[in-house]
């Protein structure tokens, strides 16, 4: 790539706002189906070890945070604004995100008939609340520690967790096995066995474990931490562009490498969240988020095809908040009744009256998620032209 068709990045990535939005599209089309039961498996989880196409999106928006860290402390930062004037925005931007992330919950996890909400079955734990507990740990250590440091706290963290996870006796069970699915009040591992003895029996649809669990949460940690690296790296002006983006390049396929290696002993598990998981993901990361970071903001290539990510990227909260409220509350509205008499909800008739009578049921689901991000893709476009944005 020759070096004089590059230019420095921006303090605000293209790319990190069109990545964002890539990964809110990933998980509307994962979790807005239009029939969970029927649909195809490429739009899955992976049960329990390995890994599928959707198990790439979370840590890619943990990764993302990581990244986005530096562009917005770094500048105060090296104004001399101590740290502890910049605590209060981290734990309000925490605190925010466990609340949303419970809303969350609320809609996902609420009966039928919206009220009274079921308390008793009420999950804690979830995908934003990881956030919340993730990014002030990211952002207090980048605030105080050097580079050489944060890789330094990170190796520890995924040593410390294969170590916790491999050689410690669970309770009850005896010796760790992390290829064995938990199931009942079986818990082969001591993540499963530590969140059942805190979270309870009652964690959620995947009990008797979470898969945004307490232990787990430590090396989601690590995640974050190498995308703040990331970050550091990319705002490096005193490097080439051209070498610069070479190095992110060789990082993330070293990553991805040791990942599927170090995966032989220690299993890809999303919801462990292992050490081989976390560095697999984090290269692939580095991998697309240097794509676009060449393309975007040294080349400056622009497109229309990069509209659509752009407008829930730049309103990722607002994106996930608005889908999952609006799930809700079509999965509530009463629009009919089946053959056998039962309520037929609004969401139900849409995915079963407009798209089944024409469609396979497993393309049916697909395509309901495709529509409804386009249809809803409006709104973020309204909002984006407006500059209304969600910020946390």
């Amino acid at each position: 790539m020759p070096a004089a068709t590059l230019a420095q990045p921006p303090m605000r990535l293209r790319s990190l706002d069109v990545f964002r939005g890539l990964c809110v599209i990933g998980m509307m089309l994962v979790d807005w189906p239009g029939d969970w039961d029927r649909r195809l498996r490429l739009f899955s989880h992976s049960e329990w070890a390995g890994i599928t196409a959707p198990d790439f999106i979370f840590p890619s928006f943990l990764f993302i945070m990581g990244v986005a860290i530096p562009f917005a402390l770094q500048a105060k930062k090296d104004a001399g604004v101590p740290p502890s004037r910049l605590y209060g925005g981290i734990l309000r931007r925490s605190a925010l995100l466990f609340a949303f992330g419970y809303f969350l919950n609320l809609c996902w996890y609420s009966t039928q008939t919206v009220l009274p909400m079921d308390w008793g079955h009420m999950r804690v734990m979830g995908v934003l609340q990881r956030f919340a507990l993730v990014y002030p740990a990211a952002a207090v250590l980048f605030l105080h520690l050097e580079p050489r440091r944060l890789v330094q706290v990170c190796a520890a963290i995924l040593l410390g967790t294969w170590a916790l996870m491999t050689l410690v006796p669970v309770p009850g069970f005896g010796r760790p096995d992390l290829l064995m699915l938990p199931a009942g009040t079986v818990t082969p591992n001591l993540a499963t066995w530590f969140d059942l003895k805190v979270l309870g029996p009652l964690i959620g649809p995947d009990a008797p474990y979470d898969p945004e669990g307490i232990v787990s949460t430590l090396p989601s940690l690590a995640t974050g931490l190498l995308g703040v690296l990331t970050g550091l790296w990319l705002r490096r002006t005193d490097v080439d562009p051209e070498r610069r983006l070479n190095r992110l390049f060789t990082w993330g396929v070293g990553l991805a490498v040791l990942g599927y290696l170090w995966g032989q002993g220690y299993p890809l598990c999303k919801k462990l969240w292992s050490g081989s998981f976390v560095l697999i993901m984090a290269g692939w990361s580095m991998l697309l988020l240097g794509a676009l970071h060449g393309l975007l903001d040294l080349r400056g290539r622009e497109s229309r095809a990069w509209a659509l990510p752009t407008w829930f990227g730049m309103n990722a909260i607002g994106g996930i908040l608005t889908f999952t409220f609006l799930d809700n509350v079509m999965s509530r509205i009463p629009a009919g009744h089946h053959a056998n008499h039962a309520v037929l909800y609004l969401k139900e008739w849409i995915y079963e009256k407009l798209l089944c009578t024409w469609l396979p049921p497993k393309h049916a689901s697909w395509a309901y998620s495709v529509a409804a991000i386009l249809l809803l893709s409006l709104l973020f476009r309204g909002l984006h032209r407006r500059k209304w944005y969600l910020r946390v």
